[in-house]
């Protein structure tokens, strides 16, 4: 894969920022784009989710290599 730390990187920062501000939103009571904190660390499991699935590409692709 060409840009497979590029979107390790990326999987990563986004899951990182959305941790971050599911935490912010939970202690302080804010909302950002009107949704609440479960909604940023669901979406951090995907983020993490997906960064796993392209590991297990990688090692599947570089046995085959």
């Amino acid at each position: 894969m060409k840009y497979f730390k590029t979107l390790l990187w990326i999987g990563y920062i986004l899951s990182v920022v959305s941790i971050i501000i599911g935490i912010i939103d939970k202690i302080a009571g804010f909302v950002i784009f009107n949704l609440g904190p479960l909604s940023y660390f669901r979406f951090s499991v995907y983020c993490l989710v997906f960064i796993i699935s392209l590991c297990f590409v990688q090692l599947v692709l570089g046995k085959k290599e």
